[in-house]
């Protein structure tokens, strides 16, 4: 049987006559007990949940950045190694970005395939080099079809494309809290992530190769992970010296290279440098004394020029004095030519006159002549017949001779007849002889 003391009896008086103060209490120690409780179970389901999504998306355990860059052959190079379970290499750059009117400075990582893999949360992947995942804590779903333009880079060169188009958000194991880090562009902050396809790089080199480890203890904070991945730093740091001096020797190398072949091509340019100016000085001289003798000569014509102007000046002014006297005689000329003008048309006129008073007494001596003519026919038919008639005469009278029957006294006196005849017959034909 259990015995109940005093004390018992008056804590249960107390409970009795205060018992608001007592649940209250009470309620207030099981809230304490709940959040202890809730807190003791939610540090290791955080941790689990922490442990899974890094597990998922390739959380890089060492990430190894060199001054110079990294190559596949690096990349290659540590993943060979026996503690490496995997390597990839990866670009990233900072970029200022204006999506309409605003600005923001964002850090562009490559979509990877193994390495911190993007979460897509909204979209779609991108499927070519101008599509993008954009910071799902920094952008919203109506941000999805947008374009980003590139306007200044951290490394200029770093990028094949200017315009990204947002085709989901996602998130990136990289970037665990709301911080998302510093750059040198901007105001000096970062304002989000984008993963852009790795084609959209123009670089031929690696910025960065993440490396997880092989059989390594992931859970987060675990001190187990803290120690492994300590004990791998060193020979995979002596491991990336190493390499960061084969790149060192190699870009030394190429630069020698290039160096010894621009060094000949200076040379050899030098050569035709100092040839084509022993040419081109030679052809200098030739041309300044071309030049000189050229002047020389322009000298001469222009001093010939000169006094030919001078005597054609004085030319022009002896022809404009004669073309003034030659003006005036034009003008004297022009006078007489009227006055003369005017006595032809008188002359003209008088000819015309003339011509036709001649006109008249041509058709009168005309008809005269013609009258004329026909006496003279008629006159000349009466000397044709007297001159038959005396040549008849005188052929009767040498026959008459020649048969004696004509004395010499009937000769005389018919000679005589035949003079007067002859004369009278000369007389006539010189009457009507007509001179023109």
């Amino acid at each position: 049987m259990v015995k109940i003391t005093a004390w018992s009896k008056n804590q249960l008086r107390e409970i009795r006559h205060t018992l608001g103060r007592y649940l209250a209490i009470a309620g207030i120690v099981a809230l304490g007990v709940g959040f202890f409780a809730g807190l003791k179970v939610t540090q290791p389901a955080m941790l689990r949940t922490g442990s899974r999504y890094t597990d998922d998306t390739g959380l890089y355990d060492l990430r190894l950045i060199s001054t110079l860059g990294l190559t596949r052959e690096d990349e290659a190079y540590f993943a060979g190694l026996p503690q490496v379970e995997h390597a990839e290499g990866a670009s990233s750059v900072d970029a200022k970005l204006t999506m309409g009117d605003r600005e923001v400075v964002l850090r562009l990582l490559p979509v990877t395939s193994a390495l911190n893999q993007p979460r897509l949360i909204a979209g779609e992947m991108p499927q070519s080099e101008n599509a993008c995942l954009a910071d799902a804590n920094r952008f919203s779903r109506e941000d999805i079809g947008k374009t980003l333009r590139v306007t200044e880079l951290s490394r200029d060169g770093a990028l094949t494309v200017e315009e990204f188009t947002i085709v989901g958000l996602c998130t990136n194991p990289t970037y665990l809290n709301v911080s998302r880090g510093t750059t040198s562009l901007g105001g000096g902050s970062l304002n989000g992530f984008l993963c852009v396809p790795k084609e959209a790089f123009a670089e031929d080199y690696y910025t960065e190769i993440d490396l997880r480890l092989a059989e390594v203890d992931r859970r987060l904070y675990s001190e187990e992970y803290d120690r492994q991945i300590t004990a791998a730093e060193p020979e995979i740091q002596a491991a990336l010296e190493q390499r960061a001096q084969l790149r060192y020797d190699s870009i030394v190398e190429d630069a020698r290279q290039q160096l010894s072949d621009a060094r000949k091509e200076y040379e050899d340019g030098l050569h035709e440098y100092e040839t084509q100016r022993a040419d081109a000085e030679a052809a200098l001289q030739e041309a300044l004394q071309e030049l000189e003798d050229g002047r020389q000569e322009a000298d001469r014509e222009l001093a010939s020029a000169r006094q030919e102007l001078l005597d054609g000046q004085k030319q022009i002014d002896e022809q404009q004095s004669l073309l003034e006297d030659k003006r005036a005689e034009l003008e004297a000329a022009k006078q007489t030519l009227a006055d003369g003008q005017a006595q032809l048309d008188e002359a003209w006129e008088q000819y015309n006159a003339g011509r036709a008073e001649f006109k008249s007494a041509y058709l009168m001596a005309d008809e005269q002549l013609a009258d004329a003519y026909a006496q003279l026919d008629g006159a000349q038919q009466q000397i044709d017949d007297g001159q038959n008639e005396i040549n008849r005469q005188k052929l009767m009278l040498a026959l008459g001779v020649l048969s004696g029957q004509v004395t010499s006294e009937q000769l005389r006196e018919a000679q005589k007849q035949l003079d007067d005849a002859n004369y009278s017959y000369d007389a006539s034909s010189d009457r009507y002889t007509l001179t023109y």
